[in-house]
């Protein structure tokens, strides 16, 4: 076992050397090897996964909000703009150029709005779908890495 306590070592080193959150998981794991039986190991992993999980969803909600308000703010504007130009039909005033700026104004925060949302759902998706990944790679991974140490230590 001073082979495999030295390899831990440095397969701990190496893990606190990244940021990334696999790596911050299995120096976890590495540190608590020798503490912890493998079946509350397992369960502890579990929990220490719901901690990192947070921090990568994070910005998530953000643009969730931006994506879902977005069009309802340019829906908001394209009513704003459409009272303008009825108002501007009720009093008499049909000219094209009197109802073009009321028309003018929906159309352009319609486009606003939309512009904003489509690429804010867009990553929302990707970066739900990265986190998603990340997390079963972080599991499937540390489940390889209990697995790998259980032999060590047979």
């Amino acid at each position: 076992t001073g082979g495999s306590d030295s390899q831990i070592e440095e397969a701990m080193m190496v893990c606190r050397s990244k940021k990334a959150p696999l790596a911050k998981l299995q120096d976890w794991v590495l540190t608590h090897f020798k503490t912890e039986n493998p079946v509350e190991l397992e369960k502890s992993v579990t929990l220490q996964v719901q901690k990192i999980l947070p921090k990568l969803e994070e910005r998530l909600p953000l643009l969730n909000t931006l994506g879902s308000t977005a069009p309802l703010l340019g829906l908001l504007g394209t009513v704003m703009g459409m009272i303008q130009a009825f108002t501007v039909m009720s009093h008499g005033d049909v000219a094209s150029a009197s109802l073009a700026g009321g028309i003018s104004e929906a159309l352009l925060t319609t486009a606003g709005g939309l512009f904003v949302a489509i690429p804010c759902v867009i990553a929302y998706n990707v970066f739900s779908r990265h986190v998603d990944l990340l997390l079963t790679e972080m599991e499937v991974e540390t489940s390889r890495l209990i697995t790998h140490l259980q032999k060590l230590r047979a």
